[in-house]
């Protein structure tokens, strides 16, 4: 590829536009299935900024989440994306991550967990983009807004319980695997973790963190054969 495309990524998730778009989708979108949105808010960014130099994002195409179309280069940046919560991170994760080999096994078997589709996006793409979030924006112990059932509610207050919101150690227990998890993707699959960003929106009563992992597959190798 001619251009610098995980500068070019990286930059657009620290923007001043991203970053308002993700607060207006968490005041006026209290859902917990706000991964497109996500994606669609980097997809008008990138639009924005650099579709009058030639640079145009398309959504849905190609089998992929996310197309970057460079028409002067004529190179083709298959984006995926994944939209997590810290308890999937902090429970179906971890108990997976510490056997990677047996987890590829389930990947080529169809296995839907989500770190075997983690790890499939991973294997189809140019770059993915794991998006973990810490909150909905209210707090676990009330009545949450939106599309949000039982189970994910009892999910956020056994994270809650075991670890205390807001925690180190309730950071560790998430982040731990996740990172593990990240780790043996770019070493098996010759991949590369960017540095990560994060987004806090909203304010002390209404917060909400997004924490964004980004890894350039863009050198994949045989070592995944």
């Amino acid at each position: 590829m001619k251009k610098n495309y995980a500068n070019l990524i990286r930059q657009l998730l620290m923007s001043e536009g991203y970053q308002q778009s993700i607060e207006d989708i968490h005041v006026h979108h209290k859902n917990v299935k706000n991964e497109a949105r996500y994606r669609d808010a980097l997809l008008k960014e990138i639009n924005k900024q650099h579709g009058a130099q030639g640079l145009v994002a398309y959504a849905e195409v190609e089998r992929v989440d996310l197309v970057l179309a460079d028409r002067e280069s004529s190179d083709r940046v298959r984006i995926e994306f994944k939209y997590q919560y810290t308890f999937d991170m902090a429970y179906p994760v971890a108990s997976k991550v510490d056997e990677f080999d047996a987890l590829r096994a389930r990947v080529a078997e169809g296995g839907r967990g989500v770190a075997e589709l983690i790890v499939a996006d991973c294997d189809a793409c140019d770059f993915f983009v794991l998006i973990v979030q810490d909150r909905t924006g209210h707090p676990a112990s009330g009545k949450l807004a939106g599309d949000v059932d039982a189970a994910f509610i009892e999910e956020q207050r056994r994270m809650d319980r075991e670890f205390g919101p807001g925690s180190d150690r309730n950071k560790k227990a998430w982040l731990e695997p996740t990172q593990k998890l990240l780790d043996s993707i770019c070493q098996v699959y010759g991949g590369r973790q960017l540095d990560p960003v994060e987004l806090v929106v909203g304010d002390a009563t209404d917060p909400l963190t997004s924490h964004f992992f980004v890894l350039d597959m863009t050198g994949r190798c045989a070592k995944a054969a």
